[in-house]
């Protein structure tokens, strides 16, 4: 869920640290004015940045094709941007502690790491 102020910053983060993935910007869902935009991040931002923006958001993200059926996959890729995903969470009410386990268990890698990589930051 997002909110329509934050609506181009958000979607301006996604597109600096997951890259131009393919998204859905869902508008006022299960109402009378419902929009469902399907689009990559960047034509996203020029599209809601051209119109003044209303209503409920929710955003659904493409996930991680670089890692799909990779059974090595067990290490965060070099881009990892621990700030942006504890900030996602911590602007949503998780505590430190219950982020840092959500972060491992997405990114498929120990939580050790994740903590060592947060006190690193």
């Amino acid at each position: 869920y997002e909110s329509p102020r934050r609506l181009l910053k958000t979607l301006q983060t996604l597109l600096e640290n997951l890259g131009d993935r393919k998204i859905s910007v869902c508008r006022e869902l299960t109402k009378k004015f419902e929009e469902i935009y399907r689009s990559s991040v960047s034509e996203a931002i020029s599209h809601f940045g051209a119109k003044e923006i209303k209503g409920e958001i929710v955003i659904v993200i493409e996930g991680n094709i670089k890692g799909k059926n990779s059974a090595t996959q067990s290490r965060p890729e070099e881009n990892f941007d621990l700030k942006f995903y504890l900030d996602f969470y911590l602007e949503r009410g998780f505590s430190k502690n219950e982020a840092i386990k959500l972060i491992a268990k997405e990114n498929k890698i120990p939580k050790r790491e994740v903590y060592k990589k947060f006190l690193d930051d």
